[in-house]
C-alpha cells in the first residue's frame, strides 16, 4: 500500500529555496534509512523521493496522473487499485494542496 506523507517546512527564502530544502530532506531520509533495522518494527517500508509541491491548482485528472506516476515508480499499476482508493487519495492530495 502506498500512502502520501505531507511535511510542512518553514525556511528562510533569503537563505535557500524549496528545491534545496527538498534535496536536504532526501539526504536526511537516505542517511536515516541506511541504518540497519531502523524501521524493522514497522515492516521496513520504502520511502520514495521527496516532491516539492508548489502553490498550483491541479485538476483531478492531473492528480490521478501524479498518483499513476508514483504507482509506476513503485512497480504498481493504477488499474490494480479500486476506484474508491484512487478517489480517496485524490481527495487527500487536494486537501493537502489547500483545495
Amino acid at each position: 500500500m502506498i500512502k502520501t506523507l505531507t511535511i510542512e517546512i518553514d525556511f528562510d527564502e533569503n537563505v535557500t529555496d524549496a528545491d534545496s530544502v527538498g534535496a536536504a530532506v532526501d539526504s536526511l531520509l537516505e542517511t536515516a534509512m541506511s541504518t540497519p533495522g531502523i524501521l524493522e518494527e514497522y515492516g521496513n517500508p520504502s520511502i520514495g523521493q521527496t516532491c516539492i509541491l508548489k502553490e498550483a491548482k491541479l485538476s483531478d485528472s492531473q492528480i490521478r496522473e501524479l498518483i499513476s506516476s508514483i504507482d509506476r515508480y513503485h512497480g504498481n499499476e493504477l488499474k490494480d487499485r479500486s476506484e474508491k482508493s484512487i478517489s480517496d487519495e485524490v481527495k487527500t492530495i487536494r486537501s493537502c494542496l489547500g483545495g
